[in-house]
């Protein structure tokens, strides 16, 4: 998420000279704690020194956007390495310290705390990314527990979208609206993307499949609420399809779409390994059958990266992003609660039948894929924890389900 300023980093804040301000000092240690690989205990090394000072810093000096950039860095430490409920509750501190410094909307606002309107668009531009990174990192930590409230308002389709990355680091900015080109910049795929999450989030309480208050006269039906899934979905699709469709793949919206796909049909999941063994096209407007397809489809993705393409495990680690093992657990929940159903086959092999290259559906070997896919966890966890974590949750309902 390119949400720090290049051009404002390296000619205003380090030219400061070796005695840093405070604030810069503190931004400079989260970027440093976000692009290390973590120790075995994620928890210790940097990061404490880094909250100890973010606190100190924060009560002791006037509010800066480097103070707030910190701190959704190491919110994002805390997503990625599994530091719960620490990481929802810092997303949620961010938001406030944001409010704090007027960026309200992604827009310029005149602050509440003494900070200066933004002078240059290149600032503006700052900000704008800074209230993006944050709902991103607001809609994502909430996508396993719809009942949580956002910190941040839900973007709408008027609010001006990131400009183009390369443009930024080179401080050129132009401002563009929320319908964009097919092919667009990265960051601004994943800001959209993130929109669509929060509808998808937002999706069991409207319906009223959520335990929290709501209104009788404001419950959608079951009918309306398949119509928005599948309008949802229609949408995922397609900015899946753009994603993919690149000479380089933007694989970090391919994961936060996969993820928010996954986010979609939760529901229906625990259903969705009856349906993988069936040799039959998939049923859209059956939630069950089309989870399932997801999963096939999610999986199909993650064997063809460990097999042909260089998409998920052999790219760069670290800039490899945690929304990846959210939507790879749950694939990989699903496909061994298929293998617990169907039972030891002996010397068999056990097929289940995925999406072909053109649209047939093929045979595959499905402890051969859940092998895969621990295999792609492994790759995850050596730069975020998070992916140690799925792992050892799913051996231990391995080794519960064998005393059953």
């Amino acid at each position: 998420m390119p949400f720090i300023s290049k051009q404002r980093l390296y000619n205003i804040h380090l030219p400061s000279g070796p005695q840093y301000k405070a604030d810069v000092a503190l931004l400079l240690m989260a970027i440093r704690l976000i692009t290390l690989f973590p120790p075995e205990n994620p928890k210790v090394g940097l990061y404490p020194l880094a909250k100890y000072h973010y606190f100190r810093i924060e009560g002791s000096t006037a509010a800066s956007i480097p103070i707030l950039q910190a701190n959704i860095l190491i919110a994002l430490y805390k997503l990625g390495h599994g530091i719960y409920p620490a990481a929802y509750l810092t997303i949620g501190s961010c938001a406030r310290y944001m409010g704090a410094l007027g960026i309200n909307r992604p827009a310029p606002r005149r602050a509440s705390m003494g900070m200066p309107r933004a002078m240059s668009l290149i600032e503006v531009e700052e900000r704008k990314r800074v209230w993006w990174a944050i709902v991103i990192l607001d809609r994502f930590v909430s996508v396993a527990s719809p009942s949580r409230p956002f910190a941040t308002p839900d973007p709408g389709l008027d609010d001006a979208l990131p400009s183009d990355d390369e443009d930024w680091d080179n401080g050129f900015i132009h401002t563009i609206s929320s319908r964009t080109p097919r092919h667009t910049c990265r960051f601004r795929r994943l800001c959209q993307a993130a929109r669509v999450l929060g509808e998808v989030i937002s999706l069991p309480n409207r319906s009223g499949s959520t335990s929290g208050p709501m209104n009788e006269n404001d419950k959608m039906t079951p009918q309306l609420e398949n119509l928005e899934r599948m309008r949802l979905d229609s949408i995922l699709q397609s900015m899946l399809d753009n994603a993919i469709d690149l000479e380089d793949p933007d694989l970090d919206t391919m994961t936060f779409i996969f993820s928010t796909m996954i986010g979609l049909y939760t529901p229906h999941l625990s259903a969705a390994f009856s349906t993988l063994r069936s040799t039959r096209p998939p049923t859209y407007e059956d939630p069950p059958t089309r989870a399932s397809e997801i999963v096939n489809q999610i999986t199909e993705a993650i064997l063809s990266a460990l097999l042909d393409q260089p998409y998920f495990t052999r790219c760069n680690p670290r800039a490899m992003s945690p929304w990846r093992a959210y939507f790879m657990y749950h694939a990989l929940s699903v496909q061994m609660a298929t293998l617990r159903d169907i039972g030891p086959q002996g010397d068999d092999e056990v097929l289940i039948y995925m999406p072909g290259m053109y649209g047939e559906r093929q045979e595959v070997d499905l402890e051969k894929v859940i092998l895969a896919i621990r295999q792609a966890f492994t790759v995850i966890g050596a730069r975020w924890s998070i992916g140690n974590v799925y792992l050892r949750l799913l051996e231990a309902q391995e080794a519960l389900d064998a005393t059953v």
